[in-house]
């Protein structure tokens, strides 16, 4: 089956308005391209280059994938205190510093406080939530 007719089907059946897919192939980009609507209810369509899309936590995994190819070539220690290689500073929980393997598995035991949200006319605004 050919790619476009796959996504174009997989849209259909989950209805999804709309999606940007690419095929990387070596260092060479074989597919950029945009399907469906970005905003159906203006009937704008989705463009590769452009959309922009929400991924969520979708980036948690290929965030760990890539630390962990790091910690494959010996760039990054995954049981050394994270602040090491942060430009913040993570503060201890019990006693204990938090470190690259922990952050990963849950189990820094610290508890993320800040809401993150985004109006248009102030595209990411933090608060502090105690």
């Amino acid at each position: 089956m050919e790619v476009r007719q796959l996504v174009e089907e997989k849209r259909a059946e989950f209805d999804i308005p709309g999606v940007a897919l690419v095929v990387v192939k070596g260092p060479e980009i074989a597919l950029l391209e945009g399907f469906g609507l970005a905003d159906p209810g203006n009937s704008v369509p989705v463009t590769a280059t452009e959309t922009v899309f929400r991924i969520a936590s979708v980036s948690k995994p290929l965030t760990a994938l890539e630390i962990h190819h790091a910690a494959s070539d010996r760039l990054i220690d995954l049981d050394a205190d994270i602040n090491d290689y942060l430009e913040f500073t993570v503060g201890e929980f019990d006693g204990t510093v938090a470190t690259t393997a922990s952050i990963l598995t849950h189990t820094a035991g610290f508890e993320d406080r800040w809401l993150l949200f985004s109006f248009p006319s102030r595209p990411c605004s933090r608060v502090f939530l105690g």
